[in-house]
C-alpha cells in the first residue's frame, strides 16, 4: 500500500470510498467490523466476502443442536449472516459466499487466493478490510494470506487494512486490541452508548453462535494499516488463540500447509 503506516478516523469512515471487507466464517465481519459497515454502507459502497461456509466437517462443533448435517448447518449461518448484513445496509447482492470448509482454509490457499484475486478484480475496491496475521483461528490466518497474495498477483494499489479480533498475545485473552507492531499504530473505535444497539442486535441475529460470541463486547472496534508479514513463521509465540481454543488444525499443520503453497510458487 502507498502513503502512511498511520490511520486516521476519517479515512475509515469514509463513505465515498468502496470497501471490501473480508471474513473467514458468516459472523466475522459482523462481529468485529459489524460498525463501520453499518456507519459507512449508506450509498451502497461496502460488500463483504466470506471464505467459508461456516460448518466445520465434526459435527461436535455445532453448538445448541441446531444442525444434522453440514449443509443444513452452512444454510443456517448464511441466513444468519445475510439478515445481519442486510441490517448493516449490504444487500445480498453486494455480498459473497465463497463456501471453503470451515477450520480447512489453509489447505485451500491457491484457490482462495484465485477466488479473491477475482473478486478484488470484479470490485475494484479502494479499501479491503481483513483479520491480522495474529493466530486468532487457522482460517482467519489463511485469509490474511489470500488478501495479500491476492493484492501482489494484481499489483493493486489500495488500502489494506485490518480489524482487530482475538490473540493471546503475552499470554492474555485479548479482544479488540491487536500484537503490537512496530510502525503501525491502531486506531480504536468507541462506540456511542446510544449506538450499542447496533451491535447488540446483530448479535441477536447469530441464534446459532450464541455460546462462542456471548464475549465479544458492544462498545468498540479496532483498526490498523496492514502490516508486511512473514508467512514462513508463526504471528506470535505458543500457544495461540486457536491452540487455546481447541481447534483441530495444529500450528504446524498450518505452516506445513502455507509452505507447501510458497514452495509451488519458488
Amino acid at each position: 500500500m502507498s502513503g502512511t503506516n498511520s490511520l486516521r478516523i476519517k479515512t475509515l469512515f469514509d463513505g465515498s470510498k468502496r470497501k471490501l471487507f473480508v471474513g473467514a466464517h458468516p459472523d466475522d465481519v459482523e462481529m468485529f467490523a459489524g460498525y463501520l459497515v453499518y456507519k459507512t454502507s449508506f450509498n451502497g459502497n461496502v460488500y463483504v466476502a466470506i471464505a467459508t461456509d461456516g460448518a466445520p466437517r465434526r459435527q461436535d462443533y455445532y453448538p445448541r443442536g441446531n444442525a444434522n448435517n453440514p449443509e443444513e448447518y452452512a444454510r443456517i449461518r448464511r441466513q444468519e449472516s445475510l439478515s445481519a448484513l442486510d441490517f448493516l445496509g449490504v444487500p445480498a447482492s453486494n455480498t459473497h459466499f465463497l463456501g471453503y470448509v470451515d477450520q480447512e482454509v489453509v489447505l485451500s490457499l491457491e484457490s482462495l487466493i484465485k477466488d479473491m484475486s477475482y473478486l478484488i478484480g470484479d470490485i475494484s475496491p479502494d479499501q479491503i478490510f481483513g483479520f491480522a496475521y495474529e493466530g486468532s483461528h487457522p482460517d482467519h490466518d489463511a485469509t490474511r494470506i489470500a488478501i495479500d497474495e491476492a493484492l501482489k498477483r494484481l499489483n493493486y494499489d489500495d488500502e489494506s487494512f485490518e480489524y482487530a479480533a482475538c490473540n493471546y498475545y503475552d499470554g492474555t485473552r485479548n479482544l479488540f486490541r491487536f500484537i503490537p507492531r512496530t510502525g503501525f499504530r491502531p486506531v480504536r473505535i468507541h462506540i456511542p452508548v446510544e449506538e450499542r444497539s447496533v451491535k447488540d442486535t446483530i448479535f441477536d441475529m447469530f441464534e446459532s453462535q450464541k455460546g462462542y460470541l456471548d464475549p465479544i463486547p458492544n462498545n468498540v472496534e479496532a483498526y490498523r494499516v496492514s502490516p508486511p508479514y512473514d508467512f514462513s513463521e508463526l504471528p506470535d509465540n505458543r500457544p495461540l488463540f486457536y491452540e487455546i481454543g481447541g481447534i483441530p488444525v495444529t500450528p504446524e499443520e498450518f505452516l506445513n500447509a502455507v509452505a507447501e503453497y510458497f514452495g509451488d510458487k519458488s
